[in-house]
C-alpha cells in the first residue's frame, strides 16, 4: 500500500477515535462512484466501532436511475438521511468526510462545513481555488475513481464486505473508467479483480450503469444538434464542443452534460466539451479528454474549474453561455501548441470574468 494510503488509513483510524458521529457525503448531484464510495466509507467506519451516517441531500426524482436504485436497495440496510436530518443528529464532535468532491460549490450544505470538528476530503479530482478548507486531504489523481481508493483502504483494513457493496463499488470503477476504457492502471485492474473474488458481479454492476431512455435521448438531442467540431493548424487534434444552440437557456442536470462529453469521446475527437445552464444564471461546463492528449484540468481551471488530466468541470455565475462557449473556444485554441503538431501547452494569462 503506498505511504498516501497508509495515511488515508490512519487517518480515518483516528477520526473514529476523536468524533462521536461521522458523516459521509459526496457532490450535488451524486454518481455512482460517489454514492458507492460513500458506502465503502460507512462500512469502513462502522467497522472501526463509530456511529456513522450517509448524506444525501438530493430529492429521488433528481437521482440519475443507478443511484436511486442503489439507495432504494440500501434504505433498510443503511443510514441514509438528508441534511435537515443530519443537522439535528450533529453535535460538536461530529466528523464529516466528503468523497469525490474537493469544490465547496459543489457540496449541497457548503453553509455547515465550518461546524465540524474534523473534515476529511478523498478525491480524484485535483483542487482549485474553491477548494473546501480541510483539516485532512487526500488527493489522488492518478486514481480512476474514489471507489478504486476507499476499495483499496477496505481491502487493507480486512473489512468484510458482502456481494452487493462489491458490485457498488465495481460500478463505480466501471463508470469513472468507462468499463477500463480510459482513466485505467494496472491497480485499476487489480482492485476490480479483488472486488470480484469477494463476489461482485460484473453482471450486476452493469446494471446499475443502464440507462433510463427517455434521459438518453435528451442527452443525444444535445449531442447530435449541438456539437461543432474544430481542428487547428499544423495539430493532430479534432476538439468538440456541445451545448444546445436552438435553445441555449435549457436547463441540464450535471450529471446530463457529464454524460454528454463522455459520450463525444465514441468519436475522432481528443478532447470534448459540454455547457449548460443547470439552474438558472449558473452554466456548468464538463471536459473530457483521451489519454496522452489534451489535459482539460488546466482549460477548466480557467473557467472556475478544475479537475484531472481526462476529466474536469467549470461552472460560471452570471454569465451569457453563448459568450462562454465563445471563450472556451479561445481558451482551447491558445493552449494547443499548434506549431509542432504535438499536444503541448502554451503558458496563458487566464481568462477573466467579470460578473455582470
Amino acid at each position: 500500500m503506498s505511504e498516501m494510503l497508509k495515511d488515508l488509513k490512519n487517518t480515518l483510524i483516528n477520526m473514529a477515535s476523536d468524533c462521536d458521529i461521522i458523516f459521509i457525503t459526496g457532490h450535488k448531484e451524486p454518481d455512482l462512484d460517489c454514492v458507492a464510495s460513500a458506502i465503502g466509507l460507512y462500512c469502513i467506519a462502522t467497522f472501526l466501532g463509530k456511529e456513522a451516517y450517509i448524506v444525501i441531500d438530493e430529492s429521488d426524482m433528481n437521482l440519475e436511475s443507478g443511484v436511486k436504485k442503489i439507495k432504494d436497495e440500501c434504505k433498510n440496510k443503511y443510514p441514509i438521511i438528508n441534511a435537515e436530518e443530519m443537522k439535528k443528529l450533529r453535535t460538536s464532535d461530529s466528523g464529516l468526510i466528503l468523497t469525490d468532491v474537493g469544490a465547496k460549490s459543489l457540496i449541497n450544505f457548503s453553509d455547515e462545513i465550518d461546524s465540524f470538528k474534523h473534515i476529511l476530503i478523498i478525491d480524484h479530482h485535483c483542487q482549485n481555488s474553491d477548494a473546501i478548507p480541510a483539516e485532512y486531504k487526500f488527493i489522488e489523481p492518478k486514481a480512476s475513481s474514489a471507489c478504486e481508493l476507499i476499495t483499496q483502504v477496505l481491502l487493507f483494513l480486512k473489512v468484510k464486505l458482502n456481494s452487493r457493496v462489491a458490485d457498488y463499488l465495481l460500478a463505480g470503477i466501471y463508470l469513472d473508467t468507462k468499463r477500463f476504457v480510459k482513466n485505467t492502471s494496472s491497480k485499476t485492474l487489480d482492485v476490480a479483480r479483488r472486488l470480484m473474488s469477494r463476489g461482485a458481479s460484473s453482471d450486476r454492476a452493469n446494471e446499475l450503469l443502464l440507462a433510463k431512455f427517455e434521459e438518453d435521448r435528451k442527452i443525444n438531442d444535445l449531442v447530435f444538434n449541438g456539437t461543432v467540431f474544430e481542428t487547428y493548424l499544423n495539430s493532430p487534434h479534432q476538439v468538440s464542443f456541445t451545448l444546445n444552440r436552438e435553445n441555449p437557456t435549457k436547463i441540464f442536470s450535471r450529471v446530463q452534460l457529464a454524460k454528454a462529453a463522455d459520450k463525444m469521446l465514441k468519436y475522432d475527437v481528443s478532447a470534448a466539451f459540454t455547457m449548460g445552464y443547470t439552474k438558472e444564471g449558473e452554466i456548468t461546463l464538463c471536459a473530457r479528454s483521451k489519454k496522452d492528449d489534451i489535459d482539460v484540468s488546466k482549460i477548466m481551471q480557467q473557467f472556475g474549474g478544475g479537475g484531472n488530466r481526462q476529466n474536469a468541470g467549470g461552472r460560471i455565475i452570471g454569465q451569457d453561455i453563448l459568450e462562454i462557449d465563445r471563450k472556451l473556444h479561445l481558451a482551447v485554441s491558445n493552449c494547443i501548441e499548434t506549431f509542432g503538431g504535438d499536444s503541448s501547452f502554451v503558458e496563458r494569462t487566464p481568462i477573466q470574468y467579470e460578473k455582470k
